[in-house]
């Protein structure tokens, strides 16, 4: 009796074994694409300045597999330089909203021009991959400074005092297809259509 009352307990070890090595197994893979993700983070020429004259981008250094990390920091950057945008707390001005808006980004206009122009010179399977990675997300995250109504709120209370800011003609112009930008890309709709256009 006592000899098939451990067979159980033996084989209900084993399974336990087996599902730690398992689940340990399991996380050893996650920590290990995780140190590789550091890798290729931290060797991301996106992510430091080129060095280069003019500050031309170094294409010997790009890899493929530093587009799709640099587009997603790059659009993370962006949305907490919109975020801080819309939680200041002093009234709107040209300054501190249209300007802002205007220099903010930087990093997503720097890996959206070397993609783009990069695959519109010398595209090929992999680089048509990543686009359509990309795409969706530059979209989404188009369509969320666009019709972010919070965002649209100090661009309009700016837009409304154009007459008295003593704008030059650049910030003018500026001001101007900012606004117009918001208003052509649905920021006075309401909630639902606001959804039909995403």
């Amino acid at each position: 009796m006592k000899k098939f009352a451990l067979a159980p307990v033996s084989l209900a070890l084993a399974l336990a074994l087996t599902g730690c090595n398992s689940s340990e197994n399991k996380q050893a893979e996650v920590k290990a694409e995780a140190t590789q993700a550091e890798k290729v983070a931290v060797a991301n020429p996106f992510f430091a300045p080129w060095g280069t004259p003019h500050e031309t981008p170094d294409f010997a250094k790009i890899k493929n597999e530093h587009y799709v990390p640099a587009f997603e920091k790059a659009i993370s950057e962006q949305k907490a330089e919109i975020a801080a945008i819309i939680a200041n707390a002093d009234a709107p001005t040209f300054g501190n909203t249209i300007e802002a808006l205007e220099f903010s980004g930087n990093l997503l206009d720097n890996v959206a021009g070397v993609f783009y122009n990069l695959t519109s010179a010398e595209t090929n399977d992999e680089l048509k991959a990543i686009a359509k990675k990309v795409s969706p997300l530059l979209s989404a995250h188009s369509d969320d400074i666009s019709l972010n109504a919070d965002l649209f709120k100090r661009v309009d209370a700016v837009y409304q005092q154009k007459a008295s800011l003593n704008l030059n003609t650049a910030q003018a112009k500026l001001l101007e297809d900012t606004y117009v930008g918001f208003v052509r890309s649905g920021a006075k709709l309401n909630q639902q259509e606001k959804e039909q256009i995403r």
